[in-house]
């Protein structure tokens, strides 16, 4: 006999609460997380006018390059959040109809 067969419809239920709040929790990490590399690409970016104004080509260069990989992928990370978000919502109103 699988598991599954031997589920009743309120562990089903449970279950799919567990798995729905799991996944709010990775979009709060994910959004925490983007936060911190856009705090750190504009620490770069901060690096860059410092490095520029003093006329050191070298690590002005550094940090403009790894402040766009770093917004970059904190950018990519928001887009993440708001497309798991977006699927969430319609699979829910899915249900409801």
């Amino acid at each position: 006999m699988k598991r599954i067969d031997s589920l009743t419809p309120g562990q089903i239920e449970q279950d799919l609460e567990r798995l729905d709040w799991l996944d709010r929790r990775d979009d709060v990490v994910y959004s925490m997380f983007a936060v911190f590399l856009f705090l750190i690409a504009a620490a770069l970016y901060t690096g860059v006018a410092v490095f520029a104004f003093r006329g050191i080509g070298a690590a002005t260069t550094g940090c403009a390059v790894f402040g766009s990989l770093v917004g970059g992928f904190g950018a990519w990370l928001v887009r993440k959040v708001l497309k798991r978000r977006h699927i969430r919502k319609r699979r829910s109103q899915g249900s409801r109809e």
